[in-house]
């Protein structure tokens, strides 16, 4: 067997040092430094294995000096070697197989897997102790006799390559993890913005949020509230901003959010904001806000709202929706309004001579009617069945007679359904608030007692609720002063 000799190791092993301590990619320093030391050391290729995702080591590097190399290009280490073996490797730190080596266990599996008579292999490991790549060299001529020293000298090379790859690991693993957590970022459909919390300016905006607003450019470095509203100085009114959580030391709280939706002007879509504040990369205090677009939950609850407090037939506001308003509108009794409550004259005999579908006819019309009138637009609701109810506030006592009196009137001219003409009047009664009441119950109440007052009087007619009695139009406007 012929020996080979090696020169000063001391000249390669300052090549290596500024290799190492040049600026430049990893990439282009590490296959440099292999293939010096490859050919410093008379070895027929040098190579580097890297982990995977898939715990699989993949081929990243290799270089020949005499001839190519024919490793694979990846090596699942994990089921060649036991683990026990991998232990032993990981504990023994580098592995050095002679030529004349009768090799066996972890020194048979090594040869077997990179194909060579003469390996020297250095696991790089990571802080927490696990495998997650080789450095070595190989030859499979066994034609190389080195010294004990030489071989520790190639062994201090390739750590020290080693760790510089281990280095580089980390860079990749930080790379893709930086990728990965930006495309979920982007990609989770919420609109994701961290601000200053000092300064109230943007350090952060996922994809999303800065498309919105003109890319990312457009909005680093800018007040929060300058990018929706460019003319504003100050934040916005409805900012959670002074609610976020911090304790005593103003440090966030962690898990305390604080939200609200609003209807975002740019695109006219409503959106849901959740903020809370943590402490950005740099230490600094920030708030972090994302924003989801609930525009569909919005219809949706405006469908079910809809659906509930609005009735098919007429299109009118239903008796829920009434109460509501009514209370609503005369809250503690502040204003003046009148509730005119009526129901259809004859509508029994127009369901029973022409059916239901013919009732359902004239309720229809009469919903548009009331919808379509300005006179009652706005303004009209269906009780149940042939009841129907108007609302007013500040309304002057002549023009209420003017409406009432139209409606009358329509009522009074025939109605054309599909297959025949129908007359159907009505007869109105009307309560004041707060003289007669000042809740919804009590005013409905007052009303449908003057209506049937109306209708005990010859239909077509309108009463009031007064004093606990019922009277006229007539009588009533009596009482009151003209309108100037």
């Amino acid at each position: 067997m012929k020996k080979r000799t090696v020169g000063n190791a001391h000249q390669l092993f300052l090549e290596v040092i500024n290799r190492l301590g040049a600026q430049g990619d990893p990439h282009d320093t590490i296959p440099g430094i292999l293939r010096a030391t490859c050919r410093f050391f008379h070895f027929g290729c040098g190579f580097i294995y890297e982990t995977g995702s898939s715990g699989i080591f993949e081929l990243g590097e290799v270089c020949g000096y005499y001839e190519k190399s024919t490793l694979p290009p990846s090596l699942d280490i994990f089921n060649v070697l036991t683990g026990e073996q991998v232990q032993e490797l990981i504990a023994l730190g580098t592995v050095v197989i002679r030529a004349d080596d009768a090799a066996s266990g972890l020194k048979a599996g090594l040869q077997g897997m990179f194909n060579c008579r003469l390996l020297v292999l250095v696991p790089i490991i990571n802080n927490e102790g696990e495998l997650i790549g080789v450095v070595g060299m190989s030859d499979r001529r066994g034609e190389i006799v080195l010294s004990a020293a030489d071989f520790e000298k190639a062994c201090s090379v390739l750590r020290m390559a080693g760790n510089q790859i281990k280095l580089r690991i980390y860079q990749k693993w930080l790379e893709n993890t930086r990728n990965a957590m930006k495309s979920i970022l982007d990609n989770v459909a919420v609109d994701i913005c961290v601000t200053d919390f000092a300064t109230y300016e943007i350090i952060y905006a996922n994809s999303s949020m800065a498309t919105t607003y003109g890319g990312t450019d457009n909005i680093l470095g800018k007040q929060c509230w300058r990018i929706q509203h460019s003319d504003q100085n100050r934040p916005c009114a409805d900012c959670k901003h002074d609610k976020l959580p911090l304790d005593e030391s103003g440090n966030p709280v962690p898990g305390l959010i604080c939200s609200r939706d609003f209807l975002r002007p740019q695109d006219n879509t409503w959106q849901r904001v959740i903020s809370t504040c943590f402490r950005w990369v740099d230490g600094r205090l920030a708030s972090v806000v994302s924003s989801t677009n609930i525009s569909e939950n919005k219809r949706n609850e405006e469908l079910i709202r809809h659906l509930a407090e609005y009735d098919d037939l007429t299109g009118l506001p239903n008796r829920r929706r009434l109460l509501k308003d009514i209370d609503n509108l005369f809250s503690g009794g502040s204003g003046e309004g009148y509730v005119l409550f009526f129901d259809l004259d004859g509508f029994k005999r127009i369901n029973d001579n022409l059916g239901h579908q013919a009732g359902d006819e004239l309720l229809h019309q009469v919903g548009l009617t009331l919808q379509n009138s300005p006179f009652t637009a706005g303004q009209a609701y269906r009780h149940s069945g042939d009841e129907f109810v108007l609302v007013f506030r500040d309304i002057s006592p002549a023009r209420l007679l003017d409406m009432t009196g139209c409606l009358l009137e329509r009522f009074a001219e025939p109605w054309q359904l599909q297959e025949s003409t129908v007359n159907c009047g009505c007869s109105l009664g009307i309560a004041c608030c707060p003289k007669d009441g000042t809740k919804a119950l009590e005013l409905l109440h007052a009303a449908d007692q003057a209506m049937y007052a109306s209708k005990k009087n010859g239909h077509g007619k309108v009463h009031f609720y007064e004093g606990g009695r019922t009277i006229t139009g007539e009588e009533w406007y009596s009482h009151k002063e003209p309108a100037l």
